[in-house]
């Protein structure tokens, strides 16, 4: 599939729009709204306190992995996965160039005005994360069981437990009274909407 072929369907599965003005709202406003099953929810970047709680629960986590020898380090994988012909090295390399290419992408959406403009920057703005996806599928299928990609996403996970409030007469509160009860939900849509906006947290530096 060629280029042209890929930009043109992400513009109809991703819709275009749709993702960069999520992308705005977050950089503008500190945050994305959104419904889901009739109530109203928001995802918010960190306050010091809540940086200071995931780092908290990152350090404890890595220590009780750390002393189980079924899970590697990345390193060891690395050596391995290079051995067979796998240059993760490069792909993080790739993914880096990537982000580069996005934050300067999204920097320019924020504040242009011009709408033919604004239409090229999306299209390219999604080919930019539709390849960055691709690298990090890879790269995930490889480091799956390292410890520190085991961390990324546990702390991935924590990171939308602590961000996500929902709306309660015109406040909002906490969405979950604790990290169980986020792991135990079965709200499976609410769950859907928080990893994907999560994920726009991660993209503009929120573990950074």
């Amino acid at each position: 599939m060629s280029k042209e072929e890929i930009t043109q369907k992400l513009a109809k599965e991703m819709q275009d729009s749709r993702e960069v003005a999520i992308f705005a709202e977050l950089i503008k406003d500190n945050q994305i709204c959104f419904k889901c099953n009739e109530k109203e929810y928001r995802v918010t970047r960190l306050t010091l306190g809540q940086k200071q709680e995931l780092l908290r629960v990152k350090a404890s986590t890595f220590g009780k992995l750390s002393d189980k020898p079924e899970w590697k380090f990345r390193e060891q994988i690395i050596i391995e996965a290079t051995k067979a012909g796998h240059d993760l090295i490069k792909i993080d390399e790739n993914i880096i160039k990537l982000q580069t290419s996005i934050d300067s992408l999204l920097e320019q959406v924020a504040q242009t005005i011009d709408k033919e403009r604004l239409k090229k920057q999306e299209v390219k703005l999604n080919t930019f994360v539709y390849e960055q996806e691709l690298q990090h599928q890879k790269k995930s299928n490889l480091l799956q069981f390292s410890i520190e990609d085991y961390l990324e996403f546990y702390v991935s996970s924590y990171l939308g437990y602590l961000v996500t409030e929902v709306k309660v007469e015109e406040e909002y509160v906490k969405a979950f009274k604790d990290y169980k009860a986020f792991e135990d939900s079965k709200n499976y849509d609410l769950i859907k909407y928080i990893a994907k906006y999560v994920g726009y947290l991660i993209r503009v530096g929120e573990l950074n």
